[in-house]
Parts: structure tokens; sequence; C-alpha cells
């Protein structure tokens, strides 16, 4: 085997399993964490030390 095939399989190996990997997660529907949208999370009150936050467009 070449090395270019190599690679190419390898590439289409790791293609393969991050689509595989999206749709697993699509149809599971994987328990949603910070920054998911939902609403759940209380937004921070208070910026940490040394950050500016930004004016917010509403």
């Amino acid at each position: 085997m070449d090395g270019q095939l190599a690679v190419v399989t390898i590439l289409l190996l790791l293609a393969g399993g991050y689509v595989l990997r999206a749709t697993w997660r699509a149809v599971r529907g994987t328990p949603g964490g910070c920054a998911s949208g939902c609403g759940k999370c209380a937004p921070a009150d208070e910026p940490k030390p040394g950050r500016v936050s930004l004016p917010q467009v509403k």
C-alpha cells in the first residue's frame, strides 16, 4: 500500500467516524449543557476580575 493510499484511507475512516458520531448524537439526543441555548442556565451576574463586559444590544 502506498503512503498516499494509507493517508487517504485514514482520512476517510476519520470522516466516516465523525459523520456516524454526529448522526448518533442527533438520534440519541445528548443532554444539553451550557451554551445549548435552552435558557436553563442562569447568566453570570458579575464579570470575572480583569475582564471588561461587552454592551448588550436589546
